[in-house]
């Protein structure tokens, strides 16, 4: 088994060509005639491979691992059983060229043309099935991803995380402020190959654009789902966000998140790893919330918050770090999830220099 991979910090090149991805894994299997659902078992093998193989960055106990297991084996389960990609693969579909749709094309199921009598004269006349070459092309492109896909009564993205622009990012809102923020880090730090790390960045959509801005940049997308592709960086990082690899440890100028902390089981331990990957001088931007987490005890949110609030806290009075939350912080602690449901954008930014 490959070293790099092992550690859990995989190449672009080694990604690409990795089919130990579970979309992958699913999409072969089905191609090869099979239709039953993946068992809870199969699923585990998989999940106990891509996300724990490796040393993680911050201490994580064994009743911590076994909830984090457990959350993305159902979510696994259901992506590879269920998800918009496996009915991609498995039903018969049609690509229709949409001028109304931003990416230009729209996929269609037989059934869904059934339904549409334009869509069936369309077809009729303008198109074919696609066939298995022709899947696996589309959907390894990652632009192609967010494709809206209607089949039956249905219709979703064939990925649904990572494709907002850096402009979409809400610490920045648009390129030239990402620019601004890059120049300030590379002059005070003395360098202009900064390393940068995108937290739950999905399928890349963002660090691809960061690195089309800025070429010198050295880019690392951490994501605990995979989907079929995903747009080029030059390091994918397959892991929760609670439990990042060792490897990563006092390596990274920059990071950001815009949404994915919402989700997360242990917001604790997403802090304790965000300040042990930076390096002397390297900066944290990150959106926190807690609403969708996925930690159903909310009274072990509240304690955890206020734990990484405190140590955040204590980095700063030791002089460790220079620290910046907004008020709406501390309000997460002790607050309760529905004052926050209605809110798209976490209510709390969190920002950080490692001294």
């Amino acid at each position: 088994m490959n070293q790099v991979l092992t550690a859990g910090i995989i190449p672009s090149q080694e990604y690409a060509l990795d089919n130990n991805n579970p979309i992958k894994i699913m999409a072969q299997a089905v191609l090869a005639g099979r239709t039953e659902p993946f068992s809870k078992e199969e699923v585990a093998t998989i999940v106990d491979w891509r996300h724990f193989s490796f040393e993680p960055l911050v201490p994580i106990t064994t009743g911590e691992e076994e909830i984090l297991k457990a959350d993305i084996v159902e979510d696994t389960m259901c992506r590879l059983n269920e998800g918009a990609s496996r009915e991609f693969f498995q039903l018969e579909c049609y690509l229709i060229p949409d001028i109304n749709e931003p990416q230009g094309a729209h996929l269609y199921s037989a059934s869904a043309i059934k339904n549409k009598h334009w869509l069936r004269q369309h077809s009729k006349n303008t198109s074919r099935p696609m066939t298995t070459e022709e899947k696996i092309i589309f959907l390894s492109n990652p632009q192609n991803l967010r494709v809206k896909w209607t089949h039956g009564n249905t219709t979703q993205p064939l990925a649904s995380m990572g494709y907002r622009s850096i402009s979409e990012y809400g610490m920045f809102g648009s390129n030239e402020e990402f620019t601004k923020i890059i120049s300030r880090i590379q002059k005070d730090i003395g360098r202009n190959q900064l390393h940068v790390l995108d937290l739950g960045g999905g399928i890349a959509t963002a660090l691809h654009e960061a690195k089309s801005l800025h070429p010198e940049l050295i880019t690392y997308n951490v994501t605990r789902d995979e989907e079929y592709s995903c747009y080029d960086v030059d390091f994918q990082i397959i892991c929760f966000l609670e439990r990042m690899p060792l490897g990563l440890q006092g390596k990274i100028d920059f990071i950001f998140s815009n949404m994915a902390t919402r989700y997360i089981v242990f917001c604790d331990l997403v802090v304790y790893g965000c300040v042990e990957v930076l390096a002397t001088g390297g900066e944290m931007d990150v959106f926190f919330a807690s609403e969708s987490s996925h930690n159903p005890d909310l009274e072990d949110v509240k304690r955890r918050m206020k734990r990484a609030y405190e140590y955040l806290k204590d980095l700063e009075s030791s002089k460790l770090i220079q620290l910046s939350i907004d008020s709406n912080f501390t309000s997460n602690i002790g607050g309760s999830f529905e004052a926050e449901k209605s809110s798209l954008y976490p209510a709390s930014r969190v920002r950080v220099v490692k001294l």
